[in-house]
């Protein structure tokens, strides 16, 4: 009888971990930057559309993923998986981070991108949100971060990725 009862636990426990989410954390980014982009100069407090600036738009800048990333060099992640990098002296700086998810099946996920700063998310170059439903078929996936920096931030830049799915991914 006590035999039974030291392998039930077991059992409901093993079965608990199939269905247990996996959390894989970025570890290593390619970072490029920082780029200088200028504010434009404001001869009125409103754009062309009525509407005041907003640092945020700096983001739109263009920087081409392919050939801007082709010097960047390797940024290791700490223990909780995070990144802190430097703010720009002066104005605002545009800031590349890139990795690669690897599926070898198809697997669906979650991919949450966190900072205390303005940035975007793209995934093979098409944009998504900081926190994003992803459907992966077995290939190579570029995740890239445009990161914005100012020289009023009041916290040191930061960045976290994780991939968070029900599967083994």
């Amino acid at each position: 009888m006590d035999r039974k009862t030291n392998l039930i636990p077991a059992l409901l426990l093993s079965a608990l971990s199939l269905y247990a989410m996996e959390d894989v954390k970025v570890t290593q980014f390619q970072h490029a930057g920082p780029f200088t982009v200028n504010k434009p100069i404001l001869a009125d407090s409103l754009n062309v559309n009525g509407k005041p600036f907003e640092a945020k738009n700096l983001l739109k800048a263009t920087l081409p993923f392919e050939q801007t990333l082709a010097n960047a060099t390797v940024l290791d992640a700490d223990t909780a998986g995070a990144i802190t990098f430097a703010a720009p002296q002066t104005g605002y700086a545009l800031h590349l981070f890139s990795f690669f998810l690897n599926s070898d099946r198809y697997v669906k996920g979650t991919l949450d991108i966190s900072s205390p700063g303005a940035f975007e998310v793209f995934v093979n170059d098409k944009p998504v949100g900081a926190s994003s439903e992803l459907v992966m078929e077995p290939r190579r996936y570029q995740v890239v971060v445009k990161y914005l920096t100012a020289e009023t931030d009041t916290c040191p830049p930061s960045l976290k990725a994780t991939f968070k799915s029900e599967a083994e991914a």
